[in-house]
């Protein structure tokens, strides 16, 4: 079982995520706990691990990265253009798209990382 202090840090983590608006970014977060004061910090990971799509990629993914640019767009104007439906299948794939690195997703929508366009 954690200790009261790691619950406590957990906590302020989600707090500081959820007051942020960060919920749906991917984060580095660090903590750093000396003297149990907890420093909390969060940036945008480092984007350039990000990986080429495979080429036995399903086309669901394909059509995906193919339409977004690194102009951020809603998910619903992203599906159209990869000429899918706005449906909990495709915001899953989205999703892991952004769970893996290859697109961001912010208060605008979502876009490629910098580097992968």
């Amino acid at each position: 079982m954690p200790s009261p202090i790691r619950i406590q840090i957990l906590r302020l983590c989600a707090q500081f995520v959820a007051g942020h608006g960060l919920a749906d970014w991917p984060l580095a977060v660090s903590i750093e706990v000396p003297n149990y004061l907890a420093r909390l910090t969060a940036s945008e990971p480092e984007w350039s691990d990000a990986l080429p799509i495979p080429d036995d990629c399903p086309p669901i993914i394909r059509a995906i990265m193919e339409a977004a640019g690194p102009v951020p767009m809603p998910g619903k104007q992203l599906a159209t253009k990869a000429g899918y439906e706005y449906n909990s299948h495709f915001r899953t794939q989205l999703a892991e798209l952004v769970r893996e690195g290859y697109l961001r997703h912010g208060p605008d929508g979502y876009s490629k990382p910098d580097d992968a366009t």
